[in-house]
């Protein structure tokens, strides 16, 4: 504890709260201090995120792999920054992939009214919190998207798998119409209708209009 206690008296949070203010808060959980040993799962996928995680030392990986144990999209995140930041006060704040620690790994687990405001009196951290939410939209947008290694069916998989996190149900509801879909995942419709068939016929989806009721198993 006292290893953390000194992390965290170094840390961030001392450009805004004094060490006495930081020790009452943690005395009354509104910050909390973990640890968390090498290739230990600090995140299960579909666990909400009800607080601001910060690594103090250390690093955390979110990897998701696709059906034939490829990984089709993996993020790294380093010191001083949030674990999922643009779940941070959205609505539906439910991870996707699990996260593991890379290395053995110190967290500063916030109260999101603390975190909200360090980030809107310090626009060091505000623009630290943008650049990792647009960070990370991209790269998952390059690996979903834009990766032409990726089969039709492996886009479909993963986006059908994200949506059924974010609206936890087997049967989704498509937020637009198909041809959205196909311009959205950068493939032409006529094959994206094509591979919906297929899936049909694999058993793998069932499809009801815009409802999607999804037969297979989760891919984290």
């Amino acid at each position: 504890m006292n290893e953390l206690l000194s992390l965290v008296e170094k840390s961030f949070l001392t450009t805004f709260l004094t060490q006495e203010e930081i020790h009452r808060a943690i005395k009354s959980n509104l910050i909390q201090l973990k640890i968390f040993n090498r290739n230990t799962r600090m995140f299960h996928a579909e666990e909400s995120l009800e607080h601001a995680t910060f690594i103090l030392e250390g690093q955390a990986e979110a990897t998701l792999h696709n059906i034939n144990g490829d990984v089709l999209y993996q993020h790294f995140y380093l010191k001083n920054e949030i674990i999922e930041p643009n779940l941070l006060f959205g609505p539906n704040p439910i991870i996707s992939v699990p996260i593991y620690a890379s290395k053995k790994t110190y967290l500063a687990v916030v109260d999101k009214a603390i975190a909200f405001q360090f980030i809107i009196h310090h626009p060091k951290a505000c623009e630290q919190f943008l650049t990792q939410i647009n960070t990370q939209y991209s790269m998952l947008n390059r690996h979903l998207f834009l990766d032409h290694s990726l089969s039709i069916r492996e886009k479909l998989f993963f986006y059908f798998d994200k949506e059924r996190i974010e609206q936890q149900n087997d049967c989704i509801l498509l937020p637009f119409t198909k041809k959205d879909l196909a311009n959205k995942l950068m493939i032409q419709r006529s094959s994206l209708h094509r591979e919906l068939k297929n899936m049909v016929e694999d058993k793998l989806i069932t499809v009801i209009g815009k409802e999607i009721i999804l037969h297979f198993e989760p891919l984290h």
